[in-house]
């Protein structure tokens, strides 16, 4: 593919519930000359987080974990918008705030988490162009089992876990929408990132921006 954005020393997250395309859609910029993508890529977590998921246990720590990694890929992506090149993250540090009201119980790690998320806005700043995946539920379990033997957390537990997030997602994106900037919201019944068309049709919505 020799297209490319229009602009240069962006930054462009998307979020989403697990299971709605982030990953494959950041896989699909990567094509494009001027973008250099950053994965969040669940197949190297450490096996401690990988059993915490499986289980859904220490979830505080969990999220904490994720957050430290998000912080780091973050400056790592605002150090390669600063020499000019357009970034992709496909788990920005919006992405572990969709998980503390959601599965965090007890009051005082959750206003903890809170504090921290409201600590990281503020140090790293609003991302260019935010890309909201929102799917359903039904669309989000069928990716997920789709994934086969290869994904590590695999399991109908697991899923099951997740798939309230598909409905929630939306909730959050209301909640937050005076800090999200410019956001496109996706709707994944009608974008196929596979098709080149749709595809097209994201970048002239993301250009339109700049």
């Amino acid at each position: 593919m020799n297209q490319a954005f229009d602009f240069s020393g962006k930054l462009i997250g998307i979020i989403g519930s697990p299971g709605s395309g982030k990953t494959f859609l950041t896989k699909q910029f990567s094509a494009l000359d001027n973008v250099v993508p950053l994965y969040e890529d669940d197949l190297n977590f450490p096996p401690t987080i990988l059993n915490n998921l499986k289980n859904q246990v220490h979830l505080f720590e969990t999220i904490v974990w994720f957050r430290n990694r998000q912080v780091e890929d973050t400056k790592r992506a605002i150090e390669l918008t600063s020499k000019g090149l357009n970034v992709v993250l496909d788990s920005t540090l919006y992405q572990y705030q969709l998980y503390i009201d959601l599965y965090i119980k007890d009051e005082f790690y959750r206003a903890t988490l809170k504090e921290m998320a409201f600590i990281d806005n503020q140090a790293y700043g609003k991302i260019d162009v935010i890309i909201y995946l929102s799917s359903t539920k039904d669309l989000v379990v069928g990716y997920l089992r789709s994934k086969g033997e290869d994904w590590p957390l695999n399991t109908p537990t697991f899923i099951e876990f997740l798939s309230p997030m598909a409905d929630y997602c939306e909730q959050f994106v209301i909640d937050h929408s005076s800090e999200l900037g410019n956001l496109i919201k996706i709707n994944r019944k009608e974008f196929d990132f596979a098709n080149q068309a749709d595809l097209m049709r994201l970048m002239t919505m993301i250009n339109r921006f700049f």
